[in-house]
Order: structure tokens, then C-alpha cells, then sequence
């Protein structure tokens, strides 16, 4: 499937998982961000798309605990989306993001944790 088969929200869906990831810990720090911009911009294809996602979640007080929810859900009725790479790509962009500042806590275990049982 390329890009453009890709129904339009898959994008703005991997954004708010990754907002979640940042605000697992109800903090996004300045380093959770950067690592974001390069990790989106080495490793997906519409960068622009997950990164609007994303801001637009800080903007609008997005409620994390939705975000695996509608990635489960997204799954479900487009299972084609999610191959083995693609999977292994949001949990390590997710774990990177949660990584990159003075190393993962609890609450951002936690949620890596949920991410990888939901797209189990």
C-alpha cells in the first residue's frame, strides 16, 4: 500500500499517539519534541501530517487516554496499515520520544507498554 492509499486520518492518528507518548508523563519537554521532529522526519513519510497532529494536541488539550484507543480502532478496520514495520516503527519513534529526556519513567513504561499490547 503506498502513501496515498492510506486512509488520510492513519497520519493524524500516529501524531496523537505520539502526543500521548510525549504527555505520558503530563510533561512534554523541550528534548521530547526535537527528538519528535527528527525521528518523524527520518522515519515516516508525511512528517508534516503527524507533526501538525501533534501540536494541534498540545493546542487543543487533547485527551491522551483517547489516543491508543483510536489507534486500536484504526487497526481493526484497517489492518492492512499495520504490517510488522510499521508497528516496530511507531513503538520505537514513541519510545525514542519518551526516551530522549533523562531516560523513561513510569508512567511512559506504562504507556509504551499499552502501545505495544495494542498493536499487538
Amino acid at each position: 500500500m503506498t502513501t496515498k492509499d492510506r486512509p488520510d486520518h492513519f497520519y493524524d492518528i500516529v501524531g496523537k499517539v505520539f502526543y500521548a507518548a510525549a504527555f505520558s508523563d503530563k510533561v512534554i519537554k523541550p528534548e521530547e519534541i526535537e527528538t519528535l521532529k527528527k525521528m518523524i522526519h527520518t522515519a515516516w513519510t508525511d512528517h508534516e501530517r503527524i507533526t501538525d497532529s501533534f501540536f494541534e494536541c498540545i493546542n487543543l488539550s487533547y485527551d491522551k487516554s483517547k489516543a491508543l484507543n483510536e489507534l486500536r480502532l484504526h487497526r481493526e478496520r484497517y489492518p492492512e496499515l499495520f504490517d510488522e514495520k510499521t508497528k516496530k516503527r511507531i513503538i520505537d519513534t514513541a519510545f525514542k520520544i519518551v526516551n530522549s529526556s533523562s531516560g523513561t519513567n513510569k508512567s511512559e513504561i506504562v504507556f509504551i507498554s499499552k502501545l505495544t499490547n495494542t498493536l499487538k
